[in-house]
């Protein structure tokens, strides 16, 4: 016996339909129901009792679209099937994934006869999928968006704004000492306070834009796009409520302060990288405030940085080459006019610039490393002029 006449026994056929693990569904040319299969059944919890003769849409959620069903039957009329997903309900009302293939069987006399249908419960997969994709895109800890997140949603809001006169803000978030809460409380009572930070955050932007964990105590926010700045700069100034209040974790009462730096689409930038570099930038400059600051990017922070680049390396090369000069301070008793020691200062005679201020160069060596090696330097020298005298 070949396949052709197996298959024209319809018992056989329709053994091999009762076994299937895929649910199956036939319709007349009506697109009433007349047939299912034990797998339907289970899948869906409609016997065949209760569907015999009703048009199929007793399945529809109202999840999918009217353009995925417009397209279905578009597909099913010209090419005689449609495979895809569709968001069914069961009769218990939970609603299920399924992935779906309709075919379009037609008689001798090319009328329409009947349509099968046979699904798989995919709601399974696609819950697992969906947990990947949260994990993959969200910060642990606080359950915000995470950079990957950020930056795609960063890089389609661009696309969406261009041509427009609309603009946007970018704003980068630094928590103020933030490490001296971790290292004096621990870092069980710094994570409430950063998962506390991202849930006042969230609420103040709402569906007004994105928030982000981008990464440590550094947030970012994008706002979306607004026909003038005003309501832009409204809802930045809002921002600043969320360090009104104290945070309470582990019964301590917390206050922080945060630098925040902002840049325009499409005036400080217009690719992601560019508003992200400004924004931090921006944020860096609030920080010389130490306090609850917004500031806003400036041109002039570009040609700032480099100077900054390049007097740090100036300023590596002078150590390296024994540059910086020592001077001693007397230190006097006021009360018996008598000198008790000398205080060494480090001063840095440049071979261009001349004498460059420590106030200038002394906090740079605190930010780069370079302290311990200029301290190290200080000391020996010291230790050698002590000897001589």
């Amino acid at each position: 016996m070949n396949f052709r006449k197996f298959s024209q026994d319809i018992n056989n056929v329709w053994q091999l339909f009762k076994n299937m693990n895929d649910g199956l569904l036939i319709t007349n040319e009506n697109l009433e129901v007349i047939a299912i299969n034990p797998a339907f059944n289970r899948i869906t919890g409609y016997s065949f009792q209760e569907v015999a003769g009703k048009n199929p849409s007793f399945l529809q959620s109202g999840k999918t679209t009217n353009d995925v069903y417009q397209e279905m039957w578009r597909s099913i009329l010209e090419y005689g099937s449609w495979t895809g997903e569709l968001i069914n309900v069961r009769k218990s009302g939970e609603q299920f994934c399924s992935f779906i293939t309709i075919t379009h069987i037609k008689n001798d006399e090319n009328k329409p006869s009947y349509f099968i249908g046979v699904m798989r419960d995919i709601t399974e997969r696609r819950q697992t999928e969906e947990k990947i994709s949260y994990l993959a895109y969200h910060d642990p800890l606080t359950q915000l968006p995470n950079r990957a997140l950020f930056m795609k949603e960063l890089r389609r809001t661009i696309q969406e704004t261009k041509g427009t006169d609309k603009t946007f803000p970018l704003l980068f978030l630094d928590l103020n000492d933030f490490k001296k809460i971790n290292d004096t409380f621990g870092h069980q009572v710094g994570d409430q306070l950063l998962i506390q930070l991202g849930d006042r955050l969230a609420e103040l932007i709402g569906e007004n834009g994105i928030t982000s964990r981008f990464g440590g105590d550094e947030f970012t926010v994008m706002l979306y796009p607004e026909e003038t700045t005003e309501k832009v700069e409204a809802k930045i100034a809002e921002l600043l409520r969320a360090f009104e209040e104290p945070f309470i974790c582990s019964g301590e009462q917390l206050f922080i302060t945060s630098s925040i730096g902002v840049s325009y689409y499409p005036e400080h930038g217009r690719d992601i990288h560019t508003l992200v570099k400004n924004a931090d930038r921006a944020m860096y400059k609030s920080k010389e405030m130490r306090q609850n600051t917004i500031e806003v990017y400036n041109e002039w922070y570009e040609a700032e940085a480099n100077d900054r680049l390049h007097l740090e390396h100036e300023l590596r090369r002078a150590v390296r080459l024994n540059q910086l000069e020592v001077f001693y301070q007397l230190q006097v008793d006021v009360s018996s006019g008598k000198p008790f020691g000398v205080e060494a200062l480090v001063r840095w005679n440049h071979p261009d610039k001349g004498v460059v201020a420590p106030n200038i160069f002394l906090p740079l060596a605190k930010e780069t490393g370079l302290i311990a090696a200029i301290d190290e330097w200080v000391i020996t020298r010291a230790c050698r002029q002590v000897k001589r005298w």
